[in-house]
């Protein structure tokens, strides 16, 4: 079936060739040198599969992401250490969802200061993300994991005993938890380079569910952390730092796992540096793509981070609910549990769908989702009712937030093809971070209607990106068809 990348692209000068540039684009071409003069031309009667076997195969590259370990079980212990990292370092968001703006709130803050604390904490992970981008490119995944889980493990412990200090210090311990848990660029970085092109978009997207589970699931664990009102070891265990111990333990113990059981691999020793690619692609539609493919990671991210900050307080103004008590974060948990469940679903539907719609078709229309959930999301005067707000929360939360995470970040790895993909998968990552950074504050210094309305607006935006890439990238593929005989 085709890949979930838009349009691989390769970002080296000295590695200009990759695979199936307008495949993805609803527009088969040939690699060069493999036309038949019968069949040759800008669109052939091909399928699917033997159009992709045909510009996958490359018989001067035996390797597999089998090869760099002893079996395929080594192979799926490192992949599935890595979705466990990624998973935690998403919890250190979606555990504290529904007890965030309580822990505020008895901390002295307000609603302004809310976006604050959820900003910060995309300041830190900014930061972390070009800090762990680069350092993955140089050491081990290995060391990089636990040199994240080691500070978000800190952070945590941090976060929770807030309860005995101020507003000031929970921003503080925010940040460092965002820093702590910005590898979720390199845990990308590590999928991409042990897996070949051709399987990159599976294993891409299940570390996108990994990542998915931690920040939409989590929440799910909070329900039943709500009720925590005890004291252990002269600790106090409140609805509030109850997230915070749990983080930590469970930082602590995914660092042991990586310790004692990920292979440590070399960077440079990868199956993803040795891939070959096929089609020569201008420089500057390189450049484009990437600005593209940022951008539109920076508008997703950030409508997230708007749901995430105002989300919570939606909910339980629509419910009439009380902010500081436990049933009505248990109720808040709930309510984004079963969103982060039916979010999950889309990420499987997500591969099936892609092997018979192109993916640029995926993503407008996930475009489109985000969009239509803030046009049903803003309040016109009447306050929201339950179905409204569900309609909007899902079809931004649970439509349209997994299903273009999940083909942008493949695209973008394969626009990067065989070069070194950590300090660039940082690069995008901090894109996100930067719209986390700034979208909360905005959401806590405006209304509710106004934070939807400047979603929507981004959302435009990210539309009449798309559709002029589409049109430019078929105008190069014309241009390289009129000046290769072969093509």
């Amino acid at each position: 079936g085709r890949s979930g990348a838009c349009f691989p692209l390769s970002m080296s000068e000295e590695d200009t060739r990759t695979p199936d540039l307008f495949h993805n684009l609803g527009i088969e071409m040939r690699p060069l040198g493999k036309s038949n003069p019968e069949t040759s031309g800008l669109l052939n009667d091909r399928s699917d599969d033997e159009a992709e076997d045909e510009i996958l195969s490359d018989p001067s590259d035996s390797s597999s992401q089998v090869s760099l370990f002893e079996d395929k079980k080594t192979f799926y212990l490192n992949i599935g250490l890595n979705y466990l990292v990624t998973a935690v370092a998403e919890s250190s968001r979606g555990l504290v969802l529904s007890s965030l703006w309580p822990y505020v709130k008895m901390l002295g803050g307000d609603k302004p200061f809310l976006g604050y604390v959820v900003g910060v904490f995309s300041i830190g992970r900014l930061l972390a993300s070009l800090v762990f981008g680069y350092l993955s490119d140089r050491m081990t995944m290995r060391n990089v994991f636990l040199i994240s889980l080691g500070v978000c493990a800190i952070g945590n412990l941090m976060y929770a005993l807030a309860y005995y200090f101020d507003k000031e210090y929970l921003l503080l311990t925010r940040f460092v938890v965002g820093f702590g848990s910005g590898v979720v660029a390199s845990a990308r970085t590590h999928i991409a380079a042990l897996t070949p092109p051709e399987n990159r978009t599976k294993y891409l997207a299940w570390g996108a569910a990994a990542q998915f589970i931690g920040f939409a699931i989590s929440p799910g664990i909070a329900i039943g952390l709500s009720y925590c009102n005890f004291s252990l070891l002269g600790l106090k265990v409140t609805q509030e730092t109850a997230p915070g111990y749990l983080l930590f333990l469970m930082c602590v113990g995914s660092a042991l796992a990586v310790f004692l059981k990920m292979a440590s691999v070399s960077p440079q020793n990868t199956v993803g540096s040795k891939s070959g690619s096929l089609v020569p692609i201008p420089k500057r539609t390189i450049i484009i793509g990437s600005i593209v493919f940022i951008t539109l990671n920076f508008v997703v991210r950030g409508m997230i981070s708007v749901v995430e900050t105002i989300g919570t307080p939606i909910f339980m103004k629509q419910r009439g609910l009380n902010p500081e008590d436990s049933d009505s974060q248990s109720d808040a948990s709930l309510f984004f549990l079963l969103l982060g469940i039916g979010g999950l679903f889309v990420y499987f539907f997500i591969g099936y769908v892609s092997k018979h719609v192109s993916s640029t078709i995926l993503l407008a229309g996930s475009i489109l989702f985000l969009g239509g959930g803030c046009v049903v999301l803003v309040d016109y005067g009447g306050g929201w009712s339950f179905l409204q707000m569900l309609v909007g929360m899902a079809m931004i939360w649970s439509i349209g937030s997994p299903s273009s995470q999940v083909i942008i970040l493949a695209s973008f790895s394969a626009l990067l093809g065989s070069r070194p993909q950590g300090a660039m998968m940082g690069l995008i990552t901090a894109s996100g971070s930067v719209a986390r950074i700034t979208l909360p504050v905005v959401a806590g210094q405006t209304t509710f209607a106004m934070s939807f309305l400047i979603s929507l607006a981004l959302c435009g935006l990210s539309m009449v990106l798309l559709i002029g890439f589409w049109f430019y990238t078929r105008r190069e593929m014309a241009k390289q068809a009129m000046n290769d005989p072969l093509l």
